[in-house]
């Protein structure tokens, strides 16, 4: 159950074969390899991970990112329990994209988790079993609205997903906690929707100005330019809506008539 080993001998051979098992293992919910964290652009996430190890009294975390170059990075903090260490990563992207994150725990022996993270601009990824009308409900607008964005999407009741070549967990980020979004390990499939529109500030505007323009609600406005704004307080949030933000993209989520028929 521990790998194993291929001889190629071109006559009879004797041979030794040594192993050892790593004193350091990630305890569930803790993320696994290849998982996939979906977060919006500007928004915080948080991961808890709790490793278990069964000789080393002490444990060095690292984390690193790629591609490099970006204007944040992510943290990791490391915290010994009774019989555990606890860490937390936590990162606010500023950069949509899609990003590999590893994370290195070093005692005894070495363990490394490489994570997924889609990072997303005015997109919500659709995964198995979801609709249109779940996805308006959660961003505060109308399935037509939806559609009438995604021209792509043939049925608001079905939509179809694609592969991503990737495997593993799906995970949501939102208010800076992450949940499973699947529990079952596998092939990830799923769909980029647009939610809003981006719309340019032009000299002068602040995001008032921009929603009186074009519609749509200053809550949900704030929700999805975090990486635009200048955030004072996440906890309760508050924003500076009085400062010009001209030149910049805005997602603007605005409803249709649900009178709109099917």
């Amino acid at each position: 159950g521990h790998g194993s080993v291929v001889c190629a001998c071109s006559h009879l051979s004797t041979f030794a074969v040594g192993y050892a098992v790593s004193d350091v293992t990630l305890v569930k919910p803790s993320p696994g390899n290849g998982d996939l964290f979906v977060v919006k652009v500007g928004h915080e996430m948080n991961v808890p991970i709790t490793i278990r190890s069964t000789s080393a009294s002490s444990l060095m975390a690292n984390v690193s990112v790629s591609p490099e170059g970006l204007s944040s990075a992510p943290t990791i903090t490391l915290a010994p329990g009774v019989d555990s260490f606890q860490a937390m990563l936590s990162w606010r992207p500023m950069e949509a994209g899609m990003f590999d994150v590893v994370i290195t725990f070093d005692g005894a022996f070495e363990i490394t988790r490489l994570l997924r993270v889609k990072v997303l601009f005015c997109e919500h990824f659709l995964t198995r079993g979801e609709t249109l009308h779940e996805v308006a409900s959660m961003y505060n607008t109308t399935w037509q609205s939806l559609f009438v964005l995604n021209p792509g999407i043939e049925s608001p009741h079905k939509v179809v997903e694609e592969t991503s070549g990737l495997f593993g967990r799906v995970w949501e980020c939102r208010h800076g906690a992450c949940t499973l979004k699947t529990e079952e390990r596998g092939a990830i499939g799923g769909l980029d929707v647009q939610i809003g529109m981006k719309v340019r500030a032009e000299q002068g505007e602040t995001v008032p100005d921009v929603v009186r323009k074009v519609g749509g609600t200053l809550h949900q406005t704030v929700e999805e330019n975090m990486q635009s704004l200048e955030v004072i307080s996440d906890r309760p949030l508050v924003v500076d809506l009085l400062h010009p933000i001209h030149l910049v993209d805005l997602c603007v989520v605005s409803g249709l008539s649900e009178e709109c028929p099917l």
